[in-house]
Formats: structure tokens, C-alpha cells, sequence
């Protein structure tokens, strides 16, 4: 760490600690600051607009006992990349193990009324200062000609209303850990940074984290900041926020906020007690064992618990549809919603706890569809084709691209006999049709027999894809000398991307054929597509 003498304004090498005490400035650069380069040329750097600001600092450091300063324009060596990489991760230590903080306010005029003009002071603004503001436990601030306007703890309740920053948080009475990431967030939410990747490196401290910098990758610094903050912190109210208006122009559906400003409304958002969970990065994106819970599966809507409110203990949610088994992404546009406000599916709780669920970091390729199944209580999915597109837990399937064949074999107890029907969705529209698993029955294709009868396979369905489209959505049945309508009807609802199908059964009776109009009667199927032993 390199100081500057206060008498000399010579550069020193020198450590904090073993009775070296140093008073560090915080100020917003103007045009003509004294970098590396001039400090160790006197003569030129006096001609420089922004020596009397470095000269005056040194002064009045001077002044007050102090030997040594740190100045963040010329105690850095820019030009080297290790040394800024080591100074940026190390600058809110160097503000924390600082004597004291010297507030220059270029822009606050001498005499002015505090409550008047401290929140017009640009200061406030800016990305760096907020490190610069909470770090140091002695802070003070001096108006243009240097003269003192007040301290951080006189100024404590007028600052925490510019700033939105607690009170106890201001005055180092809370640690910063004991606010939630997202609180903590959103007192960066309205700064901003010259640079775009300066937004997360300027909050490193904040969370005491270390990580590379890469000028260049614009938002990926911010996006690479929450995935170490998932790593080494385990709070999910990362991921507790909205998006800003900009935001919602923007196409991807990545779970991560794009900036800070995402996270302007989550200051009231407190940490859940994560227990035994955690969350981490993973190639498919953040794993996690939290809960999910279904929302209207007619809206393809999940939400999974982030955070809770500080006033009401409210859990709040972040909405999700998935993308596939155990996969999920963050609805386009949507806004986090308490848990209270959501209108729930027998408000159940989803959760795998042997493979854990993962939120995708950046949207899906392809959009993803869902073809839902709702079976009355009389029946239960024996297995279903194909296998890596169903998600048994959810039961639905889910895909992208062609939409090819899909079906169910289900089976159940009806009037006390023992039933099986296998439903098919055949095409993009989510049409279904339903067949009987009896062989002997006229309608029954040669490949929708189960998979337990020797000779048949799930694989051959692609095969019949015309013939499937052709046949009926329901099925007649005698179980217990009883005729039963078994049949399926389809919801479309395309922009959710959702078939939502739904077998019915109804008992006809005992006696007779049932009252259907000739259009509902089954058509046979033609005599080359029944199995063998049919014909």
C-alpha cells in the first residue's frame, strides 16, 4: 500500500498498523486530477487544475496529526492491471482501517443550510462513494473551500433519508452481514459508475467479496458478482428483485439481475432462514434444494421463496416456469410477488430433495412447451413416452421444437375390476386421443398396447402418427357390469406455451349402449393397424 507524505507529498511504502495511522479522502473526480505519473513530478503537477484539492487535503491532514494520506487518483498505479486488481478488491479495507474519512463536496456551497444542500451534492450519486461512505467509522464531511460542514453521525438521520441506508448501518452499530443482499443492493440502486463493469467492482467490499477484473465484459461483472455472492454468502434475496424499465425492453429471462438498479424496490426484502439449503453454481446454472411452489398450473406459473418482508413476514416469491425436469427460468417482465398474492394450485409444495432444482442464468434457446395431465383420482400414470420428457412429479411433459407423440399409460379400479387406457397427444396443439388397453378391442392400435405384453414398444408410436391423428378423444369401457365413457379434452393456451389435458370418466350405466350422436361413435380402426391376434 503506498501513502503520501503529508509534508512532502512523496509516495511511501507503508502498511496500516504498527503505529502508522493515515487519513484517507473521498471526493468525485473532476477533470486534471493528479494521477501516479504526476505525484512523483512536482513541478508539472502544480500546473494541473487538480493539485490545489490534493495540496489543500494534505494541509489539513497535516493539521489534524497526521502524517500520512491515501488518495485514490495517485496511490495507484493504473497502469498496471495486478496492482488496480489488488487495489479494488482491497479498497473498502483501506477505507475500514483509515483514522478517518475527509468528504471534499466540490459542489456544496460555503454557508449553506445542510438539509438544503447536502442532497443536492453529486457525491451521493456515484457508485464508489457508497464503500466510501459505510466503511470508514469516522467520517467528515467539508464544503468547497475546505471548511467543515459536519460529521457522518451528526448527519446520521439526514444522510439515511438521501441515502435510504439504515441508521445503524451508517453508524457501524450493525454490521454490514446483517442486512440482507438485496437490502444492501438497493442502496446501490440509483448510483452510478463512469464505467459499466465499475458497478460491481465498487460493491465488492459491500459483501466481502474478492473476484478478477475484466474491463471489457460490461454486465457480466454484475452477473459474475451475484454467482460469488450464491457461492459465498447463501442468500437468496439475490435474486429478489424487479426489473427496471430498461430492463423490461430486454428480451432474456436469465434468473440474475442485469444491475442494482433491479433491486431500487427491495430494500424491505429480509433473509429466510436457508436451514440446510444452499445455492450454488452449477454449468446449467444455480442449484439449489429450496422449496418450489406451484402456482396456476393453467399459467405454466411456479414460484420458489427468496426473502421476506420486513413489516410483514410476508415469504416473498420469485415467478418461474420451467424448462424442463428439475429446470426452471425467470417469467420475462415479471415482478417478485408475496406469497399471499398468488393464486395457488391446492397450494402445494414442490420439491425433488435427491436432485435439487436449477434456475437458469441465461434464457433458453428454444421456447419450451408443457403439456399437462389431470387424471381423475380413479386412475395413476404407469409410465409414459417419451421418458426424458415427462416429469412425473409435475405430470406433464416438456419440450421443445417439433412436438412429435406423446402418451400415458394409465391405470386404475373401476366397479372393482382392475382398467388401463392409454392417452396420446398427437400433435402441436396438445389434440388428445384415448384408447383401451385390451386387446381385443377393435380400437386398439398395435402400438398402444402396454409395455408388459410381450412384442410391443412405446418407440413405435412415431410410427403412427397419421392413424393416431384420426382417432377418436374417448374410449368405452365395461368394468363390473357397468359402461363407462372414458375421454379427453384439450386446452390450448398458446401464450403460455401450454396444452392443458384433461381425462374425464363417466359412468353410463348398465343397461344398453349409451345415448351418443353418430359423430361421437368410435370409427374402427382399418384392419391392418390392429394387432394379430385382433384381426
Amino acid at each position: 500500500m503506498r501513502l503520501l507524505d503529508t509534508q512532502t507529498q512523496k509516495l511511501v511504502d507503508k502498511q496500516p498498523g504498527d503505529g502508522i495511522f493515515y487519513a484517507i479522502l473521498s471526493h468525485r473526480w473532476t477533470d486534471e486530477e493528479i494521477t501516479f505519473e504526476d505525484v512523483n513530478n512536482i513541478r508539472k503537477s502544480r500546473k494541473k487544475s487538480g493539485w490545489s484539492k490534493l495540496d489543500d487535503f494534505c494541509k489539513k491532514a497535516h493539521k489534524h496529526g497526521y502524517d500520512y494520506v491515501w488518495v485514490d487518483t495517485c496511490c495507484i498505479d493504473k497502469s498496471s492491471s495486478s496492482e488496480l486488481s489488488e487495489a479494488i478488491n482491497s479498497m473498502f479495507r483501506w477505507y475500514r482501517e483509515a483514522d478517518i474519512c475527509y468528504v471534499y463536496l466540490a459542489d456544496y456551497e460555503h454557508g449553506a443550510v445542510p438539509e438544503e444542500q447536502l442532497p443536492k451534492c453529486e457525491w451521493f450519486t456515484r457508485g464508489w462513494t457508497l464503500q466510501e461512505l459505510l466503511a470508514p467509522y469516522d467520517v467528515r464531511f467539508y464544503d468547497k473551500t475546505w471548511e467543515f460542514v459536519g460529521d457522518k453521525n451528526s448527519f446520521a438521520d439526514l444522510v439515511s433519508k438521501i441515502t435510504s441506508i439504515p441508521v445503524p448501518a451508517l453508524s457501524g452499530e450493525d454490521e454490514l452481514s446483517t442486512y440482507s443482499v438485496a437490502q444492501r443492493m438497493s442502496w446501490a440502486a440509483t448510483r452510478i459508475t463512469t464505467r459499466i463493469e465499475d458497478m460491481a467492482y465498487c460493491l465488492l467490499g459491500l459483501f466481502d467479496i474478492n473476484m478478477p477484473l475484466l474491463y471489457g465484459e460490461r454486465y457480466k461483472a454484475f452477473f459474475r458478482l451475484q454467482k460469488e455472492i450464491l457461492e459465498n454468502v447463501h442468500d437468496l434475496t439475490v435474486l429478489a428483485w424487479n426489473p427496471s424499465a430498461d430492463r423490461r425492453k430486454i428480451p432474456d429471462r436469465g434468473v440474475l439481475a442485469r444491475s442494482p438498479l433491479d433491486f431500487k424496490s427491495s430494500s424491505d426484502v429480509l433473509g429466510l432462514d436457508m436451514g440446510s439449503n444452499r445455492c450454488s453454481v452449477a454449468s446449467q446454472g444455480l442449484h439449489t434444494d429450496n422449496t418450489i411452489w406451484i402456482g396456476t398450473l393453467r399459467q405454466a406459473r411456479y414460484y420458489m421463496a427468496v426473502g421476506c418482508r420486513d413489516s410483514t413476514f410476508e415469504t416473498v416469491t420469485v415467478p418461474l416456469e420451467m424448462k424442463g425436469p428439475n429446470r426452471y427460468e425467470r417469467l420475462a417482465s415479471t415482478t417478485l410477488k408475496d406469497l399471499n398474492d398468488v393464486e395457488m394450485w391446492e397450494r402445494k409444495v414442490k420439491s425433488d430433495n435427491s436432485t435439487g432444482i436449477y434456475l437458469l442464468t441465461k434464457p433458453s434457446l428454444l421456447q419450451t412447451q408443457l403439456s399437462h395431465i389431470e387424471i381423475p383420482q380413479e386412475l395413476q400414470v404407469i409410465s409414459a413416452f417419451p421418458k426424458n420428457l415427462w416429469h412425473d412429479r409435475d405430470q406433464s411433459f416438456y419440450y421443445s421444437g417439433a412436438p412429435g407423440v406423446k402418451a400415458v399409460f394409465l391405470s386404475g379400479t373401476l366397479a372393482g375390476e382392475n382398467i388401463g387406457v392409454v392417452l396420446v397427444i398427437v400433435d402441436f396443439h396438445g389434440a388428445a386421443k384415448i384408447f383401451e388397453t385390451k386387446y381385443s378391442d377393435p380400437q386398439v392400435l398395435r402400438t398402444l398396447k402396454s409395455r408388459e405384453q410381450d412384442g410391443w414398444e412405446w418407440e413405435d408410436l412415431e410410427k403412427e402418427y397419421v392413424i393416431l391423428k384420426k382417432a377418436r378423444d374417448f374410449c368405452l369401457l365395461w368394468a363390473g357390469g357397468r359402461q363407462f365413457l372414458v375421454s379427453a379434452t384439450n386446452t390450448t393456451k398458446p401464450r403460455n406455451w401450454m396444452h392443458l389435458v384433461t381425462v374425464s370418466i363417466k359412468d353410463i350405466g348398465s343397461q344398453g349402449q349409451p345415448s351418443l350422436s353418430p359423430a361421437l361413435v368410435p370409427a374402427p380402426a382399418p384392419a391392418s393397424y390392429l394387432p394379430t391376434r385382433a384381426r
